[in-house]
């Protein structure tokens, strides 16, 4: 089977992350933390940030997130499993997107593929998308997309099965299954591949 996964809330935990130095970022900067809103999947509406406060953050975190931030636990493991099982790998990250600067893109490339190795996380194909991943799973005939953006649950979700990896942003988005674990979703991939 061809698996889409994401890096950002899949093979990290993204939402500990923001939840972790989001709410430092408040105190330092002394933003109110009244009503801060962890189902709100953007992180200005989170924290009540402007968009120079939301760049500010960034700017502080961004490098040393995409470099120090640990993998989940178990990850590489599940994965080195899923490889031995014949399963084919894409790694699809958004790690790219429009909202970095261009003179940033080729050095967070760089930055990812390190990490990925760091972490003993192994995969056929890193692809880095933009906003929209949808094209990318139908043009790599993706069987089956691990993600937690709520976008790209919808959006992906109506052509091919998708896994949620749970958080509180993606509460109420529907997908094919949820997930809380790696381990889970070794035991919803075996499901998967027994059911089709």
């Amino acid at each position: 089977m061809r698996m889409g996964i994401d890096i950002d809330g899949v093979l990290t935990n993204y939402e500990n992350f923001l939840k972790t130095y989001g709410t430092q970022y408040n105190y330092e900067n002394h933003i109110t933390m009244e009503d801060l809103d962890f189902t709100q999947y953007d992180e200005k509406k989170i924290f009540h940030w402007s968009k120079e406060q939301y760049r500010s953050f960034w700017t502080k975190y961004l490098f040393w997130y995409a470099t120090q931030y640990p993998a989940r636990e178990n990850a590489a493991e599940v994965l080195q499993i899923l490889k031995k099982e014949g399963h084919t790998i894409y790694i699809i990250t958004a790690r790219n997107s429009e909202e970095l600067p261009e003179d940033k893109k080729a050095q967070m490339k760089k930055i990812v593929k390190q990490w990925l190795e760091q972490n003993h996380i192994i995969y056929d194909q890193l692809i880095f998308s933009g906003a929209s991943k949808l094209s990318i799973c139908l043009e790599n005939k993706i069987d089956i997309m691990i993600d937690d953006s709520p976008f790209v649950l919808e959006e992906v979700g109506k052509y091919i099965p998708v896994i949620c990896y749970d958080a509180e942003y993606n509460k109420n988005v529907k997908s094919t299954a949820r997930i809380h674990s790696w381990y889970e979703l070794l035991n919803t991939i075996h499901h998967f591949d027994n059911i089709k």
